[in-house]
């Protein structure tokens, strides 16, 4: 029984240099004991294919990710890729390169774009069909003559069609009781590995039982067909005016009917929803039968000698390894040495790949450290494991005394010193608090490490610091009290064990030092607006472009066009320097429609839209032109995908806005100064979360909670000074980072540019998804106006440097969040921890004072700010939004412009500050602050 239970061990080493391993049952994780791919995960888990969760969970249905599920198939195959390939991908995460690497050597997946693979995007049940296809040997050039059996056959991609049917004749893939395969549902989890199980059961023969099924129904496909992994070359039209010999170019569009009426009365919603997702049943797998023991270990380490400051020592000098099972070492079992393969490699260079020392004029004063990794590699034994250790250089000659024992031979070390092997910490915006922590070696009297099985029971270890920085373990508390670049921070440790009459105490300094920051975006939509003798002009916009490309000389933008720019024929040269700047800089076109809400039906809405992408070709991309083809679809399908509207910058939206954009105009990414505000009159509503996030299907302003009310869009709001005093209240403005603010008199960008500080040295943005600023810049309104022009210029020529910044449209910010977020919210969150600016308003309204910090999070489920004022002995609770909370208030299209219609829960900073909170909600916020690591003292009164 030993034996069997041993042979499902999953191998999990994380960067120490010693390793614990648990035994595991034949139900390889604790929650798939009612999963119909029991079998298949306890087999694939054994073999290392796959593994589960820290907690010991392998969570059967949650969806698998394109990169996860790269390294399923790879492993599962036992491909590996060859050397020295490069990726065209920019958003593989580094341990996934191997496995997608693999994949574009054989020829399976090119990715979702020319750069982009779409690691975090759930995989479809259809592009698993197709990845095992192409394995297959199906080629994109086949098509079969018969089509699948399923239902749903239908919604099955063309270019998936032939995939899924080979691999329903094959056995492969299954559809639900209703005979339905849910083509572009996410695959669970639990699925994929059953379909990759039943591929590695099928036999070696299955390719060619696929190749014969291929043969007999197979034809030659011309041209080949073209997958979305495979997009195909858009050829560029020339967007010149056309000449006296140009044909079909009317001069004049038709529209039908008059231009949409605000004050039409018809409400037709004209409101589809998506499909609801088809679940999938539980198919019964085969049995698998016991499998051979295999070699196992639960643990291994780097034998690393104390290495002295002593040059005499250095020829003598090797590192090694062992392989250790419930405290002892093992042998090697002959099969797995024999193509058992090591590499030592340090990036000082001193070792070589035996660990012998080949440089000791590399190796560091006394005191230094020396980061040491192994890799180990056995085919045999399925083994490819990676090591890491610190070697520390000791002041001591080496000792005359015999040489150090093993450590089973002496049981009786006591503890002598304490070595730490860390010194420095990253500067707040540049760490990752949840895998730092101090590093710390106990030695004995020789100076050896001594292993965790002999040290005494009732050790004690602590680490102590007055800066509320570091816990008694050694971990990050509160990132934001990091200390700047070059500070130190006092810390003690001390070791106690009465038993053995140890107490050893050390004090020592982090310095903090300048660690990496992550790229962080600044999405900017540029207006373009304004009728006959008003339009924003040619000059305007290359004065614009070339003012943001001071900040990012790679700038991408939003051009957001309304539909009286459209409208004008005098306006095409602005309209053709939008898709010049398309091709050249990659810049984006984006519908711009400032109160959208004031519109009283649906079909009002959809009218204007359809108008305006009508002028929009007519004036931009003439040759295109057809005459009373408004409101059809071939207006967006004649206009290449590059020039095609790809955004909404708009005041404030309504869900059947959102869907309609979706479904006509493939939009889903928005935008603007209360871009999920309704009542927009006077901006009553409360705004949308800080973070990215994808919306609910029935209210813009709440995320998502999960597939069933995500509306598909992704909403950004501008960022602005400070959430608390940037809304509008009575008598007094904002202070935003958007220069065209009514009542901003001052000619310079002092508030501006604190705003832009704040948030581009924000100590938690480690944390977040994505780190942003945004902005939607009123062009004519600023560059008009002296003090306004005077004042972006000023907030221009001095934004903060050195941070990483990167000016993207809306768009790209959009699709960033997608790629780091996949299709949900669940991992989503934004921090902020600001002071107050302290500016005071023209209208003489101080709604941020400068001695009062904020403490912002959201995440899928919840909205806190917490508030203290200097001098406070304790943060205050100022708001608990509660996004789970159903169900989820619909607006209508017409209302009075002062209705509240902020999605209130719990205490809102704005309308109910002092409600009382629940002991569930409390629970809640201690659980959200834990998260984020912090620790202060807060009061929920």
């Amino acid at each position: 029984m030993k034996q069997y239970i041993a042979c499902l061990l999953i191998v999990l080493l994380f960067c120490t240099n010693a390793t614990d391993i648990s035994a595991m049952s034949k139900e390889a994780f604790i929650d798939i004991r009612q999963s119909y791919a029991v079998d298949a995960i306890t087999s694939l888990s054994a073999q290392g294919v796959i593994t589960g969760y820290q907690d010991g969970s392998f969570q059967p249905r949650r969806s698998i990710s394109r990169q996860e599920w790269a390294s399923v198939f790879v492993k599962s195959l036992n491909w590996t890729s060859e050397p020295g390939t490069v990726l065209p991908f920019t958003d593989v995460s580094p341990w996934a390169v191997p496995y997608v690497s693999a994949l574009y050597q054989y020829d399976i997946t090119k990715g979702i774009s020319a750069t982009e693979f779409g690691v975090k995007q759930p995989i479809s049940r259809q592009d698993v069909a197709v990845w095992y296809a192409r394995y297959l040997g199906l080629t994109d050039q086949q098509q079969v003559t018969n089509v699948s059996t399923f239902e749903d056959q239908a919604d099955i991609s063309g270019y998936a069609k032939s995939s899924v049917w080979l691999m329903e004749q094959l056995g492969l893939m299954q559809g639900n009781e209703q005979h339905h395969f849910a083509p572009k549902q996410p695959v669970q989890r639990q699925a994929a590995i059953l379909v990759a199980y039943r591929v590695l059961q099928s036999g070696d023969n299955l390719q060619e039982r696929a190749q014969q099924l291929l043969a007999s129904r197979s034809t030659e496909a011309t041209p080949p067909v073209l997958t979305p992994e495979r997009p195909p070359v858009i050829i560029e039209k020339d967007h010149s005016e056309p000449t006296s010999g140009s044909n079909s170019v009317d001069s004049t569009p038709e529209l039908t009917g008059s231009r949409a009426n605000p004050k039409d009365k018809d409400h037709d919603r004209n409101n589809p929803r998506p499909d609801p997702e088809v679940p999938v049943p539980p198919v019964a797998p085969p049995v698998l039968p016991p499998a051979e023991p295999s070699f196992v270990f639960d643990r291994v380490n780097i034998e690393a000698p104390v290495l002295w400051n002593d040059p005499a020592t250095y020829s003598a000098y090797r590192l090694s390894f062992y392989f250790w099972y419930q405290g002892q070492k093992i042998a090697l079992p002959e099969r797995v040495s024999s193509d058992l393969t090591y590499q030592f490699e340090d990036p000082l260079n001193i070792f070589d790949t035996q660990g012998k020392i080949i440089h000791p004029e590399h190796i560091p004063a006394t005191g230094g450290l020396i980061p040491v990794q192994l890799h180990i590699v056995s085919p045999q034994a399925k083994l490819d494991l990676k090591i890491e250790t610190m070697i520390m250089v000791t002041i001591k000659a080496p000792p005359v005394t015999p040489p150090v024992e093993e450590p089973e031979y002496k049981p009786d070390y006591v503890i002598r010193s304490v070595y730490l092997d860390t010194y420095t910490l990253d500067q707040s915006v540049s760490i990752k608090p949840d895998s730092w922590r101090i590093r710390y070696v106990l030695q004995d009297v020789y100076g050896q490490p001594i292993a965790s099985e002999h040290l005494p029971a009732d050790l004690h270890i602590r680490f102590e610091n007055n800066t509320g920085i570091i816990d008694e373990q050694g971990r990050i508390i509160n990132v934001h009290n990091i200390p700047p670049v070059g500070s130190t921070i006092p810390v003690q440790i001390s070791v106690t064990s009465p038993s053995t009459s140890v107490y050893l105490h050390k004090e020592f300094e982090l310095n903090v030092v300048a660690g990496e920051r992550r790229k962080q975006y600044f999405a900017v939509s540029v207006m373009l607006e304004g009728g006959s003798g008003s339009s924003t002009t040619l000059a305007e916009m290359q004065q614009m472009r070339s003012m943001l490309a001071q900040i990012d000389p790679n700038v991408h933008l939003t051009w957001a066009i309304d539909n009286n720019f459209v409208f004008q024929e005098s306006n095409r040269p602005q309209l053709h320097q939008v898709l010049q700047y398309v091709d050249l800089y990659g810049d984006e076109v984006g519908i711009l429609s400032g109160y959208p809400n004031n519109h009283y039906t649906l079909a009002q809405w959809g009218n204007e839209m359809n108008e305006w992408l009508y002028m929009y070709r007519y004036n931009a991309m003439n040759t295109l032109h057809e005459s009373g083809t408004v409101g059809q679809p071939s207006v967006f399908e004649s206009i290449p995908a590059a020039y095609r509207p790809t955004s909404l910058s708009s005041f404030a939206v309504n869900p059947e806005q959102v869907t309609w954009l979706k479904d006509h105009f493939e939009i889903t990414s928005y935008m603007g100064w209360a871009a999920t505000q309704y009542n927009v009159n006077q901006l009553f509503g409360e705004g949308s979360p800080l973070m990215p996030y994808w919306s609910n299907e029935h209210n813009p302003l709440v995320p998502a909670q999960g597939s069933l009310d995500n509306s598909g869009a992704v909403f950004m709001n501008p960022v602005t000074i400070d959430p608390i005093g940037s809304r509008y209240v009575e008598k007094s403005s904002r202070w935003t980072i958007h220069p065209g603010d009514p009542y901003v008199k001052d000619s310079n960008a002092e508030p501006q540019l604190y705003t832009a500080q704040q948030y581009v040295d924000n100590p938690y943005q480690m944390m977040n998804t994505v780190n942003y600023l945004s902005i939607v810049i009123d062009t004519n309104w600023v560059l008009r106006h002296d003090n306004l022009l005077n004042g972006w210029k000023d907030f221009v020529d001095h934004f903060p440097a050195g941070r990483n910044v990167h000016i993207v449209g809306i768009n790209e910010l959009g699709q960033t969040y997608r790629t780091k977020s996949g299709s949900t919210n669940d991992q989503a969150q934004f921090t902020l921890m600001f002071r107050g600016s302290g500016y005071t308003t023209a209208l003489d309204g101080n709604n941020s004072p400068a001695d009062t910090r904020y403490l912002w999070t959201e995440n899928q489920y919840q909205r806190l700010i917490l508030r203290k004022h200097d001098g406070d002995q304790a943060w205050s609770v100022i708001d608990f939004t509660d996004y789970t909370k159903t169900p989820v208030p619909q607006t209508p299209y017409a209302f009075d412009s002062h209705t509240e219609v902020s999605y209130v829960t719990g205490r809102n900073y704005k309308i109910a500050p002092n409600a009382p909170l629940t002991s569930a909600e409390i629970q809640r916020i201690q659980e959200r602050l834990q998260q984020i690591h912090f620790t202060e003292d807060v009061d929920y009164q």
